[in-house]
């Protein structure tokens, strides 16, 4: 058996043109008892629409950015050399020179420290957000029928 709610019945003479591409026409029938004939006839329609809106929003968003904070250190007599991981997650790089002696040797001269710190800025965001809609049209003949949840209507029983 078709699904009567998806087009309008053409032998009750409704019009489909009428219809918008974001609208649904929904069709209600209803059966009557008479001697003559038996079958569906319209009573009424309800048109369910959405709207959608367009919102624009502005305000002040944190944003964290990384920068590096460089000091430099003059190197302990008792030094090891080598790069090293420090306690609060720096880096300590060695600085390397040559100096002349009666030979030529490696001596560890400064440690380069290296640290990661976290700043937060706050910049504007400006954009558009959509909100969607659904709008009833009842027709009156069966508005004593339809009942939308989460709406009190005048006069509708619930």
């Amino acid at each position: 058996m078709p699904d009567r709610t998806q087009e309008p019945d053409r032998r009750l003479g409704i019009d489909d043109s009428i219809e918008k591409p974001d609208e649904t026409m929904l069709l209600r029938l209803e059966e009557e008892a008479d001697v003559r004939a038996s079958g569906w006839r319209g009573v009424g329609f309800l048109r369910a629409s959405k709207r959608v809106e367009t919102v624009r929003v502005e305000e002040a968003v944190a944003q964290d950015r990384e920068a590096l904070d460089l000091e430099r250190l003059p190197a302990a007599a008792d030094d090891p050399g080598g790069v090293l991981t420090l306690e609060d997650g720096g880096i300590s790089i060695p600085v390397y020179e040559e100096e002349v002696v009666v030979t030529k040797r490696v001596v560890l001269k400064e440690r380069v420290v290296i640290r990661k710190r976290v700043e937060t800025h706050t910049v504007p965001v400006s954009t558009e957000v959509r909100r969607e809609r659904v709008e009833i049209d009842v027709d009156r003949e069966i508005e004593d029928r339809v009942r939308i949840v989460g709406e009190e209507r005048p006069g509708a029983a619930g």
